[in-house]
């Protein structure tokens, strides 16, 4: 027979059995929420690992393209820089604080500072000597009033011609520049040249009528300085007529500086004609108290008009002479330099000041009490028609001319 439960031990019992079945359904419900719970976490690291592909992928072809774009970048700077190096005048770049901040290898620097020697430098602490000039006005001028300038200056340290360009950009400027020294030379050379060719037709029209009733007046002179009633004017005829073949020796220069052809070209050694003038040339010396060296070095033969190459070494000689005082010594010389035979006539006088040296060859110009103005337009003219340059250096020292023939 089954025992018979107690009321309160059944009721345990009971109580027992739902509290036990009631764990059960709450593990089996933790248990379901587990899974639920599990089954959402393996989704999420699905989908995590898909998200990291995905983001490795996206971080890899980022990275592929910045790498490409830096390439592309990289290679676009580089064909900008060879184009900006390629540039065979000078191009510099300045900030807002005038400092260098880019220099391409062309331009030339006094000192031989290179390009490297200027960068993160102040413009006016490298060449303190262009802000005051007008090279440094018109720079100011594009940095302050933002606006592209065009202009021709010297460079004060070299006294080159340059033409510039100037553009403003960002805070700064930038500046190309060409030495244009060569082209200043032409084009005051054509000028001068233009004179002489004007010069020669005004000659070639007025010098027959001039000399026409000089040489009437000088025969009468002549005749009535040879008569015995007129004895005693001989003094003054004799003036009249020095001063007649002087005003005649003046219209013969005029002449030949307005002539542009030369005829009666040979060939000869510059040095022998140089030779053949010493004597005279040590007795114009001699007679002032001066002393003449020559340095003649080996130099080809050239084509060219012994009279008038004697003519232009007299007269650049005898200028040299009247600006030295007595003890100095005037040195002509000749030598080869590159394709050019050189004729150099130095004095050691007190230099040419600038305001003359621009109208040095201007016909009748002359800072002598006497002079005509015409000796060394003379000069320029042989030199012309002899296809030659002439070249000034002067200074406190002296002065050089630099007779220039092509060979």
């Amino acid at each position: 027979m089954t025992k018979p439960f107690h009321r309160k031990e059944l009721i345990s019992r009971v109580k027992t059995h739902l509290s036990l079945k009631h764990s059960k359904d709450e593990l089996t419900k933790k248990n379901q929420e587990l899974e639920k719970a599990l089954e959402v976490q393996k989704q999420l690291e699905e989908e995590k690992d898909q998200l990291t592909s995905e983001l490795i992928y996206h971080r890899n072809m980022l990275e592929d393209t910045v790498e490409m774009r830096t390439k592309e970048l990289a290679a676009a700077n580089k064909r900008i820089m060879n184009i900006v190096e390629s540039i065979t005048h000078g191009f510099v770049a300045l900030d807002k604080e005038w400092k260098y901040i880019y220099v391409n290898n062309h331009p030339y620097f006094p000192d031989k500072l290179a390009a490297s020697d200027l960068l993160g430098k102040k413009i006016w602490d490298v060449f303190p000597k262009l802000e005051d000039s007008d090279w440094g006005k018109e720079y100011l001028r594009a940095m302050e009033e933002r606006v592209p300038v065009h202009f021709e200056a010297i460079f004060p340290y070299d006294d080159a011609w340059y033409e510039i360009t100037v553009y403003p950009f960002d805070d700064g400027i930038c500046s190309f520049f060409r030495d244009i020294t060569e082209k200043k030379k032409y084009e005051y050379e054509m000028k001068r040249l233009s004179g002489l060719d004007l010069i020669g037709q005004m000659a070639a029209g007025i010098s027959h009528e001039i000399r026409n009733p000089m040489t009437t007046v000088r025969g009468f002179l002549q005749l009535l300085s040879s008569n015995e009633e007129c004895t005693k004017f001989h003094h003054y005829f004799s003036l009249m007529i020095d001063e007649l073949d002087r005003a005649n020796l003046i219209i013969t220069e005029f002449l030949s500086m307005g002539n542009t052809r030369s005829a009666g070209l040979l060939q000869w050694d510059l040095n022998s004609i140089i030779q053949d003038m010493a004597p005279l040339l040590q007795a114009d010396a001699s007679n002032q108290d001066k002393q003449v060296k020559l340095e003649l070095s080996d130099i080809p033969s050239l084509m060219v008009n012994r009279n008038e190459i004697r003519q232009l070494i007299l007269n650049l000689y005898r200028n040299g002479l009247e600006a030295m005082s007595p003890g100095k010594v005037i040195t002509i010389a000749t030598f080869k330099e590159e394709s050019y035979v050189v004729l150099s006539v130095s004095d050691q006088g007190g230099g040419i000041k600038p305001e003359v040296l621009e109208k040095i060859g201007t016909p009748f110009f002359s800072t002598k009490d006497n002079g005509t103005g015409l000796g060394l337009g003379v000069c320029y003219g042989i030199a012309a028609r002899h296809k030659a340059k002439i070249e000034i250096q002067t200074g406190p020292e002296g002065t050089t001319f630099l007779v220039k023939f092509e060979v």
